[in-house]
Order: C-alpha cells, then structure tokens, then sequence
C-alpha cells in the first residue's frame, strides 16, 4: 500500500479489490508492500533539540509497527474474496517485506486460517539483525519497513521454521545505474545470504 511516492503511488483496499478481480482471470498475484501512514504518537518535531534525527530509535519511531498492522488490516477486508467460490477466486495476495512479527503476523495466521489466498515473505535483514545492533546515523541498515527489536527478529525466524511465513527474500528493487550507484539503504542483495548465514551460525 506504500506511502506514497512517485515510483509507487499510494493505494487503498478499494484499488487492490479491483485488481483482485482482474488478476483472479489470469490467476495471477497482487504483491503489496503493506504500510499505511498514521499520525503519530506525540509530535516527532525533528527540529526539537531533544530529538536526535540521527538515531536509529526515531527512525523506528516514525515507522511504527502499527502502520503494517493497519495496512494488513485494510487489505483483510478485501481478501476474503480470493476464498474458493469467491468474487476472486483465482487471484492471490501476496505481503513481500514484513517486518512486523506480532500483530500484523497474527493477521496473516487467521486470514489463511480463513481460507484467504494469501502469502507472506520477510527478508534476511530483519532475521539477521536487531534496531539495538545498529549504530545512530548508520544509513547501512535503512530499510522500509525497518528492523524491529531482537525479540521480533526472534518471533519472525519462529514464523518462519513454523511455515507461517512462506517465503525468504532479499527484497531486491532492480534500478537503472545511475540510481545503483547511489551509497544510502540497505544493500540486501550482495549480503543476503552472507548475512543468514551467518547468524544460522553457518560461517
């Protein structure tokens, strides 16, 4: 559902309903990057001196984990149709990126549950690492939706064995050159499976 970009236009459940149905015809899937923007807890003003626009824990606060869970949301509203018999049977949701290992997880659970044709990745990042390893004003580990605390990253890699999370990505984005070449963000692809390697205790 995104939050709004040029490359990405924003959506809402009435869009990705309309594309459920067309999509169910050629039996295709809808992947959906599920972040809705909210007002934030208490004012984020970064020019306040008492706010360190630098440190990772703003970041992680200006991308709260509600905003995938309200996004999810939104989409399970829509989603019921791709059960069998449905206005959409045929078509599939599928959630790439998830970040959040709680509420917006437990969603997904239920929804399958349900019957909803649904799928759900994560990424090697976000198993890999926790917002206490990252260091403030280290841009190496900018992603979106962010790398949540060490007890998430625990409850995700539980997901993941426990088959509820159906698949592991890198998130790679292809890019022209000239937007490669830019240093800011995560590189996932060169060190995504370095990374899961390693913290499966591998090398």
């Amino acid at each position: 559902m995104l939050l709004g970009i040029n490359d990405f236009p924003m959506t809402n459940a009435g869009h990705i309903k309309e594309g459920l149905s067309v999509l169910a015809k050629y039996k295709r899937p809808l992947l959906v990057h599920a972040e809705i923007e909210q007002e934030l807890e208490g004012i984020l003003e970064l020019e306040d001196s008492a706010v360190d626009p630098r440190s990772y824990s703003t970041y992680l606060k200006t991308r709260p984990a509600s905003w995938e869970e309200v996004a999810i949301r939104e989409l399970l509203t829509v989603t019921d149709g791709t059960r069998t018999g449905g206005p959409a049977e045929g078509a599939h949701l599928h959630i790439v990126h998830l970040s959040d290992a709680r509420s917006s997880l437990e969603l997904i659970k239920e929804a399958k549950r349900n019957g909803d044709s649904i799928t759900v990745e994560t990424c090697t990042h976000y198993l890999a690492f926790s917002a206490e390893e990252i260091q403030d004003g280290d841009t190496h580990f900018k992603c979106a939706p962010p790398i949540r605390d060490s007890t998430n990253k625990e409850t995700l890699w539980e997901a993941l064995m426990g088959g509820h999370i159906d698949l592991l990505s890198s998130d790679h984005s292809p890019s022209v050159p000239e937007l490669k070449r830019f240093d800011d963000g995560i590189g996932v692809l060169d060190a995504a499976t370095f990374c899961f390697l390693v913290d499966l205790g591998m090398l």
